[in-house]
């Protein structure tokens, strides 16, 4: 489901595509908090106890939904733990605070209509004329700039 950007539909297109979530996922409805926590355990488990050399090293980006009693709690978290995240975009838990926001909530109904709407795509018809990966040069590629080994 393609439809224009909200803010830029002269150049921009949205593209929607249903998902369901497996049995035992974390799904947005998941508290700010665990979902802070998980990204401060990522950042230091993964990242930083992964990174080799240098100054900069990858950063965990991630989008908290917060719930109207979590304010407080969660700008109190991330002054605390400023050091344990690089790019955090915080918004309000609802369904309707912004047009086409990420991760939006369905009911059953609405999901098996959208999956109605999509077409199988053939993979085997998709080509490329010229291959121009350059997987050497892409290893450590991260937020516009690259470190090449």
């Amino acid at each position: 489901m393609v439809e224009d950007e909200y803010f830029s539909p002269h150049d921009t297109a949205v593209i929607s595509a249903p998902q369901k979530a497996p049995e035992g996922s974390i799904t947005r409805s998941e508290s700010a908090m665990d979902m802070l926590e998980r990204v401060k355990t990522v950042t230091s488990s993964w990242v930083d106890g992964g990174h080799q050399r240098g100054q900069n090293s990858h950063n965990v980006s991630a989008t908290v939904t917060i719930k109207d009693d979590e304010w407080e709690t969660v700008g109190e978290w991330m002054w605390e733990n400023r050091d344990s995240y690089n790019g955090l975009s915080v918004l309000p838990f609802s369904d309707h605070s912004y047009k086409q926001a990420p991760f939006e909530d369905c009911t059953e109904e609405e999901y098996n209509e959208m999956l109605k709407s999509l077409k199988a795509i053939n993979l085997d018809n998709v080509s490329e004329e010229e291959d121009q990966t350059n997987l050497s040069g892409e290893l450590a590629c991260a937020g516009g700039s690259c470190e090449i080994f």
